[in-house]
């Protein structure tokens, strides 16, 4: 008798591609889908605007460690079983915040997101690029970027229209999330593009910045920390400030305002990849002071008007100042520790995301959300207009030299 030999079927690279792609938009989707139903949770649940953020930082709590874990561990043992272990992760994070009938169960929920993101963002980037069909690496990391932005934006778009018209607000949105994660467990069959593996080994390493780009790295990294910590605020608390300032308690209209913002962010780093990184960086840093003074304005003359463009013009000046200064890092970083460099920028980027928008969910315990939020604007727009100062002095002297 002849023994017959069962193979696993292997996708063609140009389906795994776009597989991953959409693999990429959905777990985007998944992390911003709960921004306009955070509301409904402190509503149901009881708890307090400090506490919120703190559910949204346990976010970044856990990416930051498997972010630096996972990618070095893919480099080792192959890209296809992290990424499906991480996307594991993120339709577990769905499944709880499907049924999520506890505080508990909502920062478990998000800590399995954060895991998720992190466990899939380095092992993912890296298969894109791998298997992009015509072996452009460039387009590869851009398909990634759009799928990013893309999917953030549309997950409050997502789960507040689902949340406001549909049955069970805070179970249906995850519900259908889940059977849109289906076709993702295909990436099973996707052909490892890992070319040579090494022995398995966990490690946790804090990554460094070579002293002579440090400078360089510190402003690129503080520009990135600033526009995402003004990103923070809306993917967190803009729904109540929506609902606080307007009495307008639509929860999709919530989530709009949120991908408003999301929107004007991934328009702008589309258009600023024609530009060089630092007028992008300058662009970023004059139109955030801009949108987040329309945002506290909108306050005192109850205008929705204001609110939306606000939310439109710090998108903006979300994606030319991050796309800007992560241009500047990659561009600046040796090639032998790009990848290294370019996680610290990354560490410091997410700790943008928590750590101020933290501070301004207690702040607002003390003096109401509207007051918080106000104060937030103007410490945020003072920090940009002095990186402003600051990038006209570190560009002085390069224009000197080349003089």
């Amino acid at each position: 008798m002849s023994a017959v030999v069962l193979r696993r079927p292997v996708l063609k690279r140009t389906s795994s591609f776009w597989l991953l792609g959409y693999a990429f938009l959905m777990l985007f989707v998944g992390t911003t889908i709960p921004t306009p139903l955070y509301r409904v949770y402190q509503e149901e649940l009881q708890f307090s605007s400090g506490v919120l953020t703190l559910i949204f930082a346990i976010y970044v709590l856990f990416l930051i460690p498997s972010l630096l874990v996972f990618g070095q561990i893919s480099d080792r043992i192959g890209r296809r079983a992290v990424i499906l272990l991480g996307f594991g992760f993120g339709a577990l994070g769905a499944a709880i915040f499907a049924g999520a009938g506890s505080l508990a169960s909502l920062f478990v929920a998000r800590a399995l997101q954060g895991l998720s993101t992190g466990v899939v963002a380095g092992a993912g980037t890296a298969a894109m690029l791998e298997l992009e069909p015509h072996g452009n690496r460039p387009r590869g990391a851009f398909a990634v970027s759009v799928a990013n932005s893309s999917g953030a934006a549309l997950g409050p778009l997502f789960g507040g229209f689902l949340a406001e018209y549909g049955p069970w607000p805070t179970r249906l949105p995850f519900v259908i999330y889940l059977l849109l994660m289906l076709p993702i467990a295909a990436l099973a069959f996707m052909p490892e593009t890992l070319s040579q593996r090494r022995p398995f080994a966990l490690e946790l390493r804090l990554p460094a910045v070579p002293a002579e780009i440090r400078t360089q790295f510190a402003f690129a990294s503080a520009v990135s920390f600033t526009v995402w910590a003004a990103a923070g605020l809306f993917l967190t608390l803009a729904p109540g400030y929506v609902k606080l300032l307007l009495g307008l308690g639509n929860l999709a209209i919530g989530g709009a305002f949120v991908s408003v913002m999301l929107f004007g962010s991934a328009g702008a780093q589309i258009f600023s990849r024609k530009l060089s990184d630092r007028v992008a960086i300058t662009i970023g840093l004059v139109l955030l002071p801009i949108g987040l003074s329309s945002l506290a304005l909108a306050n005192p003359l109850h205008s929705a008007a204001l609110l939306g463009a606000g939310a439109l013009v710090v998108g903006a000046g979300h994606g030319f100042g991050y796309l800007g200064a992560m241009v500047l890092v990659n561009r600046l970083a040796p090639v032998a520790r790009r990848a290294e460099v370019a996680s610290g920028f990354y560490i410091m980027s997410y700790l943008g995301v928590a750590v101020p928008v933290i501070a301004v969910g207690f702040g607002a315990q003390i003096l109401g959300l509207l007051i918080a939020v106000a104060m937030f604007a103007a410490v945020v727009s003072v920090f940009a207009l002095a990186l402003l100062g600051i990038s006209t002095r570190l560009a002085a002297p390069a224009s000197q030299a080349t003089s």
